[in-house]
This record gives structure tokens, C-alpha cells and sequence, in this order.
């Protein structure tokens, strides 16, 4: 107790402390994590551009092997020669593995004042931001990448994993 606010715990991982040096509550931070889910869901988009990174033949085939796991729930995924990005919380499968998985993620653009609740000292705005990247399956949060609003914008996410 104590690492984070009680509205960080609330905001970021979904938990519902009913009073502070308290277990969490279990039946509402159940119920919170699924809101944040949905929430993520209904406003995460597509990588513009991007189509389905994986035909629906490889999609439809049973049997994926974890390879090599280089994320908490990203893996590397093997089926006969094919290697695709698998989530391995839900099976939800983004793209070769060559490829970028964020491309294939859902994507939110988020301003640095929801996180901060609060502006510069000056009180100038944010120069910035940053993404936040969920797995199209289960709604779990993959990665954020930040950004500099001042800086010439990239449309191609960060990559962060290429397998060797």
C-alpha cells in the first residue's frame, strides 16, 4: 500500500480501494477493469492505413506454438513455418512476426493533462502526448510510445521488438 494514489490505482490499473491501508475491493475492481476494457475497445482505432495483418487462412489455423515470449502477453507464435504476434492472454493474432505489431494494435492518442490532471507549472500547455496501444482481443494494455507535438509527426509507431 502506499506505492500509488488511490486514484492512480483507480485510473491506471483499475483498482477500487474503499479506504486507504484497506484491501482492494475485489467485485468492484472486477467490475472497474472491465469498464476500462470496454472503454478501451469503444475508443481505440486502427493504425491509419492498416489493414488485417494476417490473412484468414492463417488466422482460422489451430495449433499455435509459443515460441518466443518478448512481452508480458506478446509472443511469437509458430504453426508449421509461419511466425505470426500472438496475444497469449486471449490468442489474438496481429501480424507476421516481422512485422510491427502496434500497426495492428488498437491505438488511443492521449494528452499528457489526463495523466497529470494538472498543467506546467507555467501553465503553458503539454508539448506532447502519448499512445497507448491495446491488444484488438482483450483490450490489454501493450505499450505507450510518448510523443513531442513539436517535433515532425511520424504515422509509423515505434517498433520495439524485432525477432532475431
Amino acid at each position: 500500500m502506499g506505492i500509488v494514489s488511490p486514484r492512480v490505482a483507480n485510473e491506471v490499473y483499475g483498482v477500487v480501494l474503499r479506504r486507504e491501508n484497506y484491501p482492494p475491493d475485489r467485485e468492484a475492481t472486477a467490475k472497474r477493469r472491465r469498464e476500462i476494457r470496454d472503454h478501451r475497445l469503444r475508443e481505440g482505432k486502427p493504425h491509419a492505413g492498416s489493414t488485417s495483418g494476417l490473412s484468414e487462412s492463417i488466422r482460422g489455423l489451430a495449433g499455435w506454438k509459443e515460441t518466443l515470449r518478448f512481452h508480458e502477453v506478446l509472443a511469437v507464435m509458430q504453426h508449421k513455418a509461419v511466425q505470426v504476434i500472438g496475444c497469449v492472454r486471449c490468442g489474438h493474432l496481429f501480424c507476421q512476426a516481422k512485422d510491427n505489431y502496434k500497426r495492428f494494435a488498437l491505438r488511443r492518442a492521449r494528452d499528457l493533462l489526463e495523466l497529470a490532471h494538472r498543467t506546467v507549472p507555467s501553465g503553458e500547455s503539454y508539448i506532447g502526448g502519448y499512445y497507448e496501444y491495446y491488444c484488438p482481443g482483450c483490450a490489454t494494455l501493450l505499450q505507450v510510445d510518448t510523443f513531442c507535438s513539436l517535433l515532425p509527426a511520424s504515422h509509423e509507431p515505434l517498433k520495439d521488438f524485432a525477432p532475431v
